[in-house]
């Protein structure tokens, strides 16, 4: 079955290809980030991308896109500036840059896939949308387990639709969708990447927090430092930890990206528990906002919860993934972080 869907896919990536008008919009798709560490389900995520941005766009060859990769010495779009990637999006012709990450992609009985992406305007180098899904082979099973997905590569193809859903609401071509209206009043806001004390792939889950965020905060109006800029001021300084985030690294970040405040955050549970065939997540997450000139705290708010703590009836809100109860436990954050009156005392959240 698995052989099948992938030579479908290569069937749709070249008929999608040779029906590709002259001068179509055009868009380039980097290397997935296979921070999941599974080469397999990596591969097939982005053999989904591929197939899901080729049946709307005409897509620049895949060998063309890593060769002007490596001439850059470019490894992936976060360490680059806005000038980098319009520079590599002109050498490819393309329109827009699509990056994305495989964040989680468990082994067990349940596949269970979390995946993000990132879409930059060719002409600019700016970051103009950005995406978050986590998913579960059972989200939507219903009676007699129809509905269900039995593999990562079931699963790859209904995550990347989900993710990349709202790029072609319009139909043909690739739209970049509304975002709520502008959060002036926060001016540009750095998200300092996540930490995470949990015992394993601390790092990768801290990545899938940063992104989640990233998603969440665009999606309602906020402007971001880009990626790149504030990595380049991390590096300027001595680098940062949950709760320390120096005095050297605010100050970096402030000249080099122009922002006033900053976000971050660590991840202090990610487990899964339940049965075999019916994992149930646990997990507990804390944001902070603070000003980047004197490192006032502005807000913070923490969350702990299970995928089960509200299943509704029949169960049906249960959630079965980690990173789908990330994302919604980040986003009801984000909403609380975004209601502060800058002009009061710190503002605290705890809740669970």
């Amino acid at each position: 079955m698995a052989a099948r869907a992938h030579f479908r896919l290569l069937a749709i990536l070249a008929l999608a290809a040779a029906a590709a008008a002259a001068g179509a919009e055009t868009a380039a798709l980097l290397p997935v980030e296979r921070a999941a560490r599974r080469p397999e389900v990596e591969g097939r995520v982005e053999l989904a991308l591929a197939a899901q941005l080729a049946a709307r766009v005409e897509l620049v060859g895949m060998e063309q896109t890593r060769d002007a990769l490596r001439r850059r010495r470019l490894r992936s779009s976060d360490g680059a500036d806005g000038e980098t990637l319009r520079a590599l999006a002109t050498e490819l012709a393309a329109s827009w840059l699509l990056a994305a990450t495989v964040h989680e992609a468990p082994n067990g009985p349940v596949p269970e896939l979390t995946i993000s992406a990132r879409l930059y305007d060719g002409g600019t180098g700016e970051l103009v949308w950005c995406g978050f899904v986590g998913a579960s082979g059972i989200d939507d099973a219903g009676l007699l387990g129809i509905g269900r997905f039995e593999t990562h590569d079931q699963l790859a193809d209904h995550a990347v639709a989900e993710l990349l859903a709202p790029l072609f609401a319009n139909g043909a071509g690739l739209t970049v969708p509304a975002v709520a209206a502008r959060q002036e009043r926060l001016g540009t806001v750095a998200i300092v990447p996540f930490t995470a004390t949990v015992g394993e792939d601390a790092l990768e889950v801290s990545v899938a927090a940063t992104e989640s965020l990233r998603a969440i905060l665009h999606r309602r109006g906020v402007r971001l430092a880009e990626p790149g800029c504030v990595r380049a001021g991390l590096r300027r300084a001595t680098g940062h930890r949950w709760g320390e985030l120096s005095a050297e690294a605010r100050a970096a970040i402030r000249a080099s990206c122009g922002a006033e405040l900053l976000v971050t955050g660590s991840v202090e549970r990610w487990e899964l528990g339940g049965s075999a065939v019916a994992p149930e997540p646990t997990l507990a997450v804390a944001v902070r906002l603070l000003e980047a000139a004197g490192g006032r705290i502005r807000f913070t708010g923490s969350l702990e919860a299970g995928g089960w703590d509200r299943p509704g009836l029949f169960g049906l809100r249960r959630v079965y993934a980690r990173g789908e109860l990330l994302n919604r436990l980040l986003d009801r954050i984000g909403k609380n972080l975004l209601a502060v009156d800058l002009d009061t005392a710190t503002a605290m959240e705890s809740s669970s």
